[in-house]
């Protein structure tokens, strides 16, 4: 069924796009859709937007998960935003994933005015031309970044906004609404 929920399992492999993810209307953009990318090894189990095409779209009742996989590589171009995850009222459940060479305009790996839940994972090499340069978190945003004990330290590292005129949030950026926890993995 076009419109079902999804699961893709990794095994040791990566996945080049052909097209925008955000166009596959069976893995998001549903209202109300489920989609999990689930690998086995971060640094193997990689999504590869091979510097052409955009990420995840998520409308108001999407679910989306990463769970040790990486995203790399996508690019939403001069004027768009998240570059791999674009959320627009959905929900991240879980991200244990890194996320390596992203870039767009606003939010170079991510553009959230909707809820993750946590995300557990390195952020490395991204840009944006404007406030952002890995996260860029709106006003109706809520972003919770934890550690775990299998992951006790998360790394921002190369991440940077382009513009002279917009320096804002090199790695992360948050309007003043909007909400950014940072947790360790005992909870506080």
């Amino acid at each position: 069924e076009p419109y079902a929920n999804v699961t893709k399992y990794f095994v040791n492999g990566e996945m080049k796009l052909n097209e925008d993810i955000g166009t596959f209307k069976r893995y998001a953009g549903t209202n109300g859709r489920t989609l999990t990318f689930q690998g086995t090894n971060k640094a193997t189990d990689i999504i590869n937007g091979q510097n052409v095409y955009t990420g995840i779209h998520l409308s108001p009742g999407d679910t989306f998960a990463l769970n040790n996989v990486s995203m790399k590589n996508f690019n939403c171009g001069d004027s768009g935003m998240g570059a791999a995850i674009y959320n627009i009222g959905g929900t991240i459940s879980d991200a244990t994933a890194d996320f390596i060479s992203n870039t767009t305009f606003i939010g170079g790996v991510i553009y959230n005015e909707g809820k993750i839940d946590s995300i557990t994972g390195d952020f490395i090499d991204n840009s944006s031309e404007r406030p952002g340069g890995a996260i860029s978190n709106g006003t109706t945003g809520i972003v919770n970044i934890k550690t775990s004990d299998a992951k006790p330290n998360i790394i921002f590292s190369g991440n940077h906004v382009k513009s002279g005129t917009y320096y804002k949030g090199g790695a992360i950026y948050n309007e003043k609404e909007g909400e950014v926890g940072l947790y360790a993995s005992d909870g506080h």
